[in-house]
């Protein structure tokens, strides 16, 4: 049965790594989609917000949940409202985004205390951490490549002599951001796979 047990625990590790890739590559894709539609993804962040918002007072009202817990998770996302005001553009030296991330701390040891202090059945630990610690955060981590000031790919010294009109048809067809920059390097760096004629 040793042998089995060594395979159990090698089939553990291939698990976790395929996991790890899976969920890497969703945060990539989902990163892309926010860079190229940012007015969308704001708008998708601000009613997420208040989804959450919503759901988490009704979850105070409805459940015998402790009231601090519950005022964190609200001041929380009072914080992250306040914080992507200007999206795509995150200051991330504001007030507001610090004290974000420290409320985001709180919440999570509050909500872990919690949990292990009171027994709870798994899938609803899993839920109020799902929905009401990670969800809105995640979110904002995907969407911090949506800032243009981030990645700039091109640039080029005679646009300065160019007016309005003239700046725009010819930059009009030309994306800029890290998908455009991955997509140069693929195109002109790596090697390509040519076709074989066959006879």
């Amino acid at each position: 049965m040793w042998y089995l047990y060594l395979l159990s625990w090698l089939s553990i590790i291939i698990q976790s790594a395929l996991i790890t890739f899976s969920i890497g590559a969703g945060l990539y894709y989902l990163a892309e989609i926010v860079e190229e539609y940012a007015s969308a993804a704001k708008k998708v962040i601000f009613y997420a917000i208040a989804i959450d918002t919503f759901l988490a007072l009704g979850l105070w009202i409805f459940e015998d949940l402790p009231s601090y817990l519950m005022i964190t998770c609200i001041l929380c996302n009072l914080l992250y409202y306040l914080s992507v005001r200007n999206f795509p553009i995150v200051n991330v030296t504001s007030i507001e985004f610090i004290l974000s991330i420290i409320l985001f701390m709180l919440h999570n040891y509050e909500a872990f205390s919690h949990f292990t202090s009171i027994y709870y059945e798994f899938n609803i630990v899993l839920c109020y951490m799902t929905i009401f610690c990670w969800l809105i955060p995640i979110g904002l981590l995907v969407s911090c490549s949506a800032n243009d000031n981030v990645l700039p790919t091109t640039y080029s010294s005679d646009r300065e002599n160019d007016n309005l009109v003239t700046s725009y048809f010819k930059t009009k067809g030309r994306k800029i951001g890290f998908l455009s920059l991955m997509r140069y390097f693929n195109k002109n760096y790596l090697p390509t796979i040519q076709s074989r004629k066959s006879y």
